[in-house]
């Protein structure tokens, strides 16, 4: 894409061309995997909330393990109080209620 500017030059905007892939560097396909997943909720209800969770006595930030041990243990208490099944991410919780 071309455009002009204030000075009356035109300046070219198109990205570059993608280079050739040299012979000689022969790549193989990895899979790749993310934190994005599928999630399932009750549909009968319209809402989502999202709950942050604050565990006491604190622990640090990086605890990824023990938060999701401690959140494995309240999970009945957490599904009771919600009253519907819920997913974690870090320190938020989310459920239908």
């Amino acid at each position: 894409m071309d455009i002009e500017n204030k000075g009356g030059e035109v300046v070219n905007f198109d990205f570059p061309s993608k280079p050739e892939t040299a012979e000689f560097c022969k790549v193989s396909t990895v899979n790749v995997e993310t934190n994005h997943f599928p999630l399932k909720f009750d549909t009968s209800r319209s809402h989502v909330y999202q709950y942050h969770l604050k565990i006491l006595p604190e622990i640090p930030e990086d605890s990824r393990t023990l938060r999701q041990n401690i959140i494995s243990e309240c999970s009945s208490g957490i599904r009771e109080a919600l009253d519907s099944d819920f997913y974690s991410s870090g320190y938020n919780i989310f459920g239908s209620k």
